[in-house]
């Protein structure tokens, strides 16, 4: 799985990019940018490029289905959380591309559980989300195991929501700390502004991880 740029360059760490909406995004941690997808290519690509540039700053859910040739099976437009294809398109398709919208200012972000339940189970080669941080691409060789992957995601996904509760937990806790010792005057407003801060980072980054 890899992220094509969006004002960045292949293999550049970054932590701090302006979006396709032309607006500063700030990362919580450092977002590596790798090759895109070499299995996209030709007309496929140009159909999947030229939709994504068209919907990646967009507010709600856009999708495509294309086939290798790059002539379109199938678009649908969703929610500002949802977009929702027929089984036909999915079945049919070489490419399916869609674009996730940043909510409350943070990343538009990768792929979810549906994204990935949907690109195993069906037989679509490639399957792409595109950001205003980047599109995030993931693709099926010979070897591709559905069921491997669905597993992973899914607890890669819990393991991560798990490190966010016990971060936002600490979170919380030193700063409900520094604000008594500023109400005891034994903690400066910057020490209890830095705290607050902190604590408001970890309790937006499940809007960032999935």
């Amino acid at each position: 799985m890899g992220r094509g740029s969006s004002g960045a360059k292949t293999g550049n760490s970054v932590t701090r990019l302006i979006g396709t909406d032309n607006k500063p995004i700030d990362l919580p941690a450092p977002l590596t940018y790798g090759n895109d997808d070499q299995q996209l290519t030709g007309s496929a690509r140009s159909s999947v490029e030229e939709f994504e540039k068209k919907r990646a700053s967009n507010k709600i859910e856009y999708m495509r289905f294309v086939d290798p040739n790059g002539r379109i099976i199938e678009e649908d437009k969703g929610s500002a959380h949802h977009v929702r294809g027929s089984v036909y398109a999915a079945k049919h398709s070489y490419a399916m591309t869609h674009n996730h919208p940043r909510t409350n200012g943070m990343l538009g972000g990768t792929f979810s559980q549906a994204d990935i339940n949907n690109f195993s189970n069906q037989p679509m080669i490639v399957n792409r989300a595109a950001a205003p941080e980047g599109t995030y691409s993931i693709s099926k060789t010979q070897a591709f195991d559905g069921n491997g992957l669905k597993t992973y995601f899914q607890k890669a996904r819990t393991s991560a929501w798990n490190n966010y509760e016990q971060e936002f937990k600490d979170a919380t806790a030193k700063y409900t700390a520094v604000s008594e010792a500023y109400g005891r005057k034994e903690a400066s407003y910057a020490t209890l502004n830095k705290a607050y801060e902190s604590m408001q980072t970890e309790k937006r980054q499940p809007l960032i991880n999935f």
